[in-house]
């Protein structure tokens, strides 16, 4: 029996030790995710949730004879450090955790064999709701639940008063409000699913039923978040606006997790005091184990565990040698720095101005240069260029962090030195200015991209082949203005600077 528990402290110190030597950099980013992402504020408590399941276990897993398929656990192993590498090179920090993620299972695999993965499946899918990667499906999930809680607002609101609801606009007659993306409750429906999936898992009998329980806790928080823009609604009407921000909003978003989570525990009460009608299942769902450990006597075959758990201890450490010090993109320096561009620019003037909060968007960034530049007809363009010399997790010009630049995006094409090159055109809102924006992302060899995913794509495949994934964005903005005209002009004005600024650009980039 010693001698078993022995095997999973081994493959649970192996799992650890690999985490520690190849994925620090993974682990400091989930925690500034966690930390700064609401969306995934739940992430702390996920693996104490997944190592307490893993431990209700314990008595059948040392039971279980280990029967590793070497050649399959070895390529999965492989495989993982194969998406590492990519990552790692490319900055891709999605790939690097698909790969951690990936690496537990392949460890159990190697040194255990399918069985033990069977009976932990459970809690190792479950470790998925640690990492960000749902992002581009939340994203799209935004609007749909936006409308939902404004017509739930809406119709409640019209109990009381006048309301006249215009898609994500409902109008009061002393105040009017929108739904924004950040009031849409998708957060805390994610935070209401992480929590409900083990308690379902470990308190109920039947599958059926813990769907049922967790379908009735996200319509309970879909509910509470209607409900919320509705009291929102209310303190506007009676209070004034500044009853819709501060303290008091952020209290109303968190009673809406609070509302899901203890309707969940209650609607899972309610669920479990109904009767069965074939009988009662002996055992809930973490207990089903116990039926096929009936009878099943304690192995005490060792085989070549030691061996293989060497082995993998041998190469997890010698490719976080490789992947840390070899493998890894190098830093690119500018041969001149970003204030060296000239201050006068085909008849534009600039100054220095720290317009945009950079650390906002575009954290620790190598080198950067804001300015604002004027021309003789008096129009303004503000000027950002933020220069990465070498990208990894907390240093990348896509990240989440700037996703608000490419909201409604649009393409537009912009003319100089007789050939035309694509820059995004879209709004930016920093503190109380609305702001229209131009910007691409400029590479060596005079290349510009504006799309996320190319973005991404150019850098991997630059990390890897040329062990350099440097890059900067350069952004440009004014003011919105009151007045089409206005607008227009300001627009074209940028437009203008963008194809002075281009060749400029490129040579700080050959």
């Amino acid at each position: 029996m010693f001698l078993l528990k022995s095997r999973i402290a081994a493959s649970i110190a192996a799992v650890m030790f690999a985490a520690i030597l190849l994925y620090k950099e993974n682990f400091l980013w989930l925690y500034s995710q966690w930390s700064t992402d609401d969306a995934y504020s739940h992430g702390f408590f996920i693996p104490l949730i997944s190592l307490y399941l893993v431990w209700e276990k314990k008595d059948f897993l040392v039971s279980i004879p280990p029967e590793p398929p070497k050649f399959l656990g070895y390529l999965s192993i492989c495989f993982c450090l194969f998406l590492l590498l990519i990552g790692r090179a490319g900055a891709v920090v999605q790939i690097e955790a698909l790969s951690f993620f990936l690496m537990i299972p392949s460890c159990i695999l190697l040194l255990y064999g399918w069985q033990h993965l069977k009976t932990l499946f459970f809690p190792i899918i479950y470790l998925q709701f640690m990492i960000p990667w749902m992002d581009p499906i939340l994203e799209k999930m935004h609007r749909p639940f936006q409308f939902v809680s404004a017509t739930i607002g809406t119709a409640l609101l019209e109990l009381k008063y006048p309301v006249y609801s215009d898609d994500l606009y409902i109008h009061l007659p002393n105040i009017s409000l929108v739904v924004a993306k950040e009031c849409s409750g998708i957060n805390f429906l994610v935070s209401v699913i992480a929590i409900g999936l083990p308690l379902v898992y470990l308190s109920q009998k039947s599958w059926i039923r813990a769907t049922i329980v967790i379908f009735i806790g996200c319509i309970l928080t879909v509910l509470s978040n209607g409900l919320r823009v509705a009291v929102a609604g209310y303190f506007g009407q009676n209070y004034g606006p500044e009853m819709l921000h501060g303290p008091a909003h952020i209290f109303q978003g968190w009673s809406i997790a609070w509302f899901g989570w203890i309707g969940l525990f209650i609607v899972n009460w309610l669920v479990g005091q109904i009767p069965y009608k074939n009988g009662e299942p002996q055992y809930r769902l973490y207990e089903r184990w116990r039926s096929e450990a009936n009878g099943r006597s304690v192995s005490e075959n060792t085989n070549s565990l030691r061996f293989h758990f060497c082995a993998l201890l041998l190469i997890l450490l010698s490719f976080a040698v490789y992947v840390n010090f070899y493998a890894a993109a190098k830093p690119v320096n500018l041969n001149v720095t970003l204030d060296t561009l000239p201050v006068n620019i085909a008849g534009w003037k600039g100054v220095k101005n720290d317009w945009l909060p950079q650390e906002k968007f575009f954290p620790h960034l190598d080198n950067s240069l804001s300015r604002v530049y004027r021309d003789q007809s008096g129009n303004s363009v503000y000027l950002f260029i933020g220069y990465y010399e070498k990208q990894d997790n907390d240093k990348r010009l896509v990240s989440y962090l700037s996703r608000p630049l490419h909201d409604n995006v649009q393409p537009i094409s912009i003319t100089a030195n007789r050939s035309s090159f694509q820059v995004a055109s879209s709004s930016l809102k920093t503190g109380t200015s609305n702001l229209a924006t131009l910007f691409w992302y400029q590479f060596p060899a005079k290349l510009k991209l504006t799309d996320r995913l190319q973005v991404k794509l150019h850098v991997l495949k630059s990390g890897i082949l040329q062990r350099k994934n440097n890059g900067a964005i350069v952004l440009l903005a004014t003011p919105e203005t009151l007045g089409d005209e206005n607008n227009m002009r300001s627009v074209q004005a940028m437009q203008s600077f963008a194809a002075a600024i281009a060749p400029v650009m490129d040579e700080l980039f050959p």
